[in-house]
């Protein structure tokens, strides 16, 4: 068993090693942020691989297929939302 003199040394190290690591926490995250405030600051640098890329041609051909094909394979569901919006219509008047 450990005694009390034993035990408080022990118990002062680990303070100083607990303020020694969060000394080093502090000290990284100011770094972090300068860095990303430099990255704010210089926007040219900011990396463009992540950003999506759309085709309006492609995207606006695959809306009107889609809607060219709607009518002829879902005739109901055509039926009940032109239904729908003159309703709507209908009772906004």
């Amino acid at each position: 068993m450990a005694t009390k003199k034993e035990l408080e040394t022990e118990l002062a190290e680990l303070k100083i090693q607990l303020a020694e690591l969060q000394d080093e926490k502090l000290a990284r995250q100011t770094e972090g942020s300068s860095e990303d405030i430099a990255k704010l600051d210089a926007p040219e640098e900011a990396s463009t691989e992540n950003a999506p890329t759309y085709e309006l041609p492609k995207l606006v051909e695959e809306l009107t297929g889609a809607l060219e094909d709607h009518p002829t394979t879902k005739t109901l569901l055509l039926v009940l939302g032109v239904f729908g919006a003159g309703y709507l219509l209908g009772r906004s008047r």
